[in-house]
């Protein structure tokens, strides 16, 4: 029975090679290099098979290194993804809590500035700017259904500061809370007596 020694960091080593059967290189200058070489090689007249291996089996790996690059920045992102629609899942549920950005990062165990960066990236939106969508939403639907005061609104938004609330909802509404609860109002009647 033959053993063999195993070297250090063979682990680190793949006897495999992955060659794509889609794939567009990110760095196709590489392999442009290493195919114009090869080509060179054939074209010369001086066909050395070590030179013409050595070239294939370059062009190969360096393919083959790209292509599982690519693919586990694919799955980084997409499990990015599933992250990101956790982070908005929770924020929903939560809407009615006091909420911040370094809140919902400390929440998940991201660095505040890396989730607000990955929740831009994946949603175009910032995350601060996500999170006072949402309360301006809910508290849309607590003020069309509800008779409750602009305070009690605000407070079951998760915003203690009603001046702030206001602001909040006007900047995003172009209307005070009230403004917009007499406009529901008033549409509302209106598509009654139709």
């Amino acid at each position: 029975m033959m053993q063999f020694r195993q070297e250090p960091n063979s682990h680190l080593l793949s006897s495999s090679i992955f060659i794509p059967v889609f794939f567009k290189p990110q760095k196709i200058e590489r392999l442009n290099i290493l195919f114009n070489q090869l080509t060179d090689l054939a074209h010369s007249g001086s066909h050395t098979f070590l030179g013409a291996s050595y070239l294939m089996t370059s062009l190969l790996i360096e393919l083959s290194e790209q292509t599982i690059t690519s693919y586990s920045n694919t799955i980084k992102h997409v499990e990015m993804e599933r992250n990101i629609a956790h982070v908005i899942e929770w924020i929903r549920v939560h809407s009615h809590e006091p909420m911040s950005a370094l809140r919902v990062s400390n929440q998940f165990n991201y660095n505040p500035d890396y989730l607000t960066r990955q929740f831009k990236q994946h949603t175009g939106m910032p995350l601060q700017k996500y999170i006072a969508l949402v309360k301006v939403t809910k508290a849309k639907d607590l003020l069309s259904r509800t008779r409750k005061t602009v305070k009690e609104v605000a407070f079951d938004v998760g915003i203690y500061d009603e001046k702030y609330f206001m602001r909040l909802f006007k900047k995003s509404e172009g209307m005070t809370p009230s403004d917009f609860r007499k406009a529901f109002y008033r549409i509302h009647l209106t598509d009654l007596n139709e």
